[in-house]
């Protein structure tokens, strides 16, 4: 039997290696060359920027990209004969596994963050902190994040809330300790996929942000070493909590605030790279990239997102350490892209290397997620392996991590599974344990493709009413995201919805819009394919090819059915 590997254990120091020196501006502790002060331990700056003993970890690295596990319509179903992944009808009549509705890609969530790990080591150079050394005192907050002890967390983090409000020192320091804080508590909880939860602090964190650019940092320097701490500057504090509400919409399903928000991230560094070179601005740009691609590939803009996914290869190439931190990302990037475009032995392939590439396990247990809904798609082709993927990441039993939104989609990839299977029983209760997470953390997009495929099960069944009630309620939720998969796949069920229910005015509504978003697919998934860029779905080795040959037309599945 073929056997995928473990997921990876939490191994913080192998992904951002190298030490971070400190360095004294104008009288203040600020950014090494790519790294963010550790404010915990109570270590701060006492002497010269060679010998002060000031905790530095590099820029938290996320992946984020999103989950391709979507939905798909039951075997043996006769009509019309879909494109999969781009959702284009072709009138043949023939009876193609799973083909009586467009199936189009579904991303779910966001690529799991990549905040907490990071590699912390002593200024000038000195070992890193040990086991032995974390079992002398508690372990800060950022440290327990890495290394996954997250029921740890968030007792020690509402400490440390309290410890910052109480602190009396230079406003503008007090609002940059609130705003390191509050980064680390939203990430956690977007790290633990709880969208809903991190709203308060998410907001507060704005807030604070707010507050901290209207503060002068011309004030009198005080006298106590330990008040001349800075862990970053304010503009860079900026971008960074554009990236964490970007991170919070991807997960939430409000892809025109990710993209708002991203536009404005991307305008503030262009700005900042200007004047300043530091490499975690760089960083700063391949994380918002990755969201960007994300919302095109969700919206039904491929070819524009293939084009921002050859300039995060382009950024990579100008840094080594860039790439390193990035790849598996930049690789399941392309596994998604490969899944819209119905090139699935690409995506196999994309989706194969960024799991060898990844040592993340929220990553891991996320490609695989996806890597199984390419099997599913595929039938009988892999059985095998489809089934061993299936028991490493069953939420029933020993799912690999602890994130709600990743074991949600877990429920969801199951669903599928047995829907495919005819076993519609089965599907239902994996979808009905979906739609209880993701509603309990407003896991819209979840939601969404959840209803759906629901809708899509009481209509094979027979039970026209309650799949009207699945479906109506996916449409206007997938309007609201957007999602173009899900609004296609959501109309036309309606059009079969009506038409079997005598409904000849909504049933002609409903083909009018399935058409129209049929049209816009197919015209994007050509666009997509013509573009040299394409040709990077098959590099799975080695860095980013420096030129792209120029396509001749869609080298896909496409032509053929249509």
């Amino acid at each position: 039997m073929l056997r995928w590997p473990e997921p990876p254990r939490p191994d913080y120091p192998s992904l951002f290696q190298g030490t971070i020196p400190a360095q004294q501006r104008d009288g203040k502790w600020r950014l090494g060359e790519m790294g963010l002060v550790w404010w915990m331990r109570g270590r701060v700056p006492t002497g010269s920027a060679k010998t002060s003993p000031v905790r530095h970890a590099v820029a938290p690295q996320m992946p984020r990209s999103s989950c391709m596990a979507g939905p798909c319509p039951p075997a043996g179903f006769r009509g019309k004969t879909q494109i999969p992944g781009c959702g284009i009808c072709a009138e043949d009549g023939a009876a193609w596994a799973g083909a009586a509705y467009s199936w189009v890609p579904a991303w779910l969530f966001t690529l799991p963050s990549r905040c907490q790990q990071s590699h912390s080591t002593w200024a000038g150079g000195q070992q890193p902190c040990t086991r032995r050394d974390s079992a002398r005192a508690p372990l800060p907050p950022q440290l327990l994040l890495m290394e996954r002890k997250l029921q740890e967390v968030h007792p020690l983090l509402t400490l440390c809330g309290q410890i910052v409000e109480n602190w009396q020192g230079n406003p503008i320091q007090k609002e940059s300790l609130r705003v390191f804080f509050l980064v680390l508590q939203v990430t956690h909880y977007l790290d633990a996929g709880q969208v809903k939860s991190v709203k308060p602090c998410l907001k507060q964190l704005q807030q604070c942000i707010q507050t901290i650019s209207t503060l002068h940092d011309d004030e009198i320097l005080p006298s106590n070493p330990a008040d001349l701490f800075h862990w970053l500057p304010k503009e860079h504090m900026c971008v960074l909590v554009y990236l964490v509400t970007v991170m919070h919409s991807m997960q939430a399903g409000y892809l025109e605030k990710a993209q708002k928000y991203t536009d404005k991230a991307l305008m503030q560094l262009e700005k900042l790279k200007m004047l300043d070179c530091s490499p975690i601005l760089s960083s700063f740009q391949v994380i918002l990239l990755e969201h960007i691609i994300m919302c095109r590939l969700v919206t039904g803009h491929k070819a524009t997102a293939l084009q921002e996914i050859s300039q995060v290869c382009q950024l990579c190439q100008q840094s080594p350490r860039l790439f390193s931190n990035h790849a598996a990302q930049l690789h399941t990037l392309l596994g998604l892209y490969c899944v819209s475009v119905n090139c699935m032995d690409n995506a196999e392939a994309q989706f194969t290397t960024a799991l060898r590439l990844t040592n993340h396990q929220e990553l891991w247990a996320f490609i695989v997620t996806n890597l199984a809904s390419v099997y599913i798609r595929e039938g009988n082709r892999h059985q095998e392996v489809l089934y061993s993927l299936l028991e490493r990441i069953n939420p029933d039993h020993s799912f690999p991590v602890s994130s709600h939104c990743l074991r949600a989609a877990a429920f969801y990839v199951r669903g599928l599974f047995s829907f495919f299977q005819g076993r519609y029983n089965e599907a239902k209760r994996f979808l009905r344990e979906t739609l209880k997470m993701s509603n309990a953390e407003d896991l819209n997009r979840l939601t969404a493709c959840s209803l759906v495929l629901l809708g899509h099960i009481f209509y094979v069944l027979g039970n026209h009413r309650e799949s009207n009630n699945m479906v109506v309620p996916a449409m206007q939720l997938a309007s609201k995201i957007p999602d173009m998969s899900v609004q296609l796949w959501s109309s036309a069920l309606l059009r079969d919805l009506n038409k079997a229910c005598g409904n000849a005015m909504d049933a002609h509504e409903a083909a009018q819009m399935h058409q129209n978003f049929s049209q816009q697919l197919l015209q994007d998934h050509i666009e997509a394919c013509s573009l040299p860029e394409h040709n990077l779905i098959t590099w799975t080795d080695g860095p980013p090819p420096l030129q792209f040959q120029a396509q001749n037309g869609p080298n896909t599945s496409l032509a053929s059915l249509l």
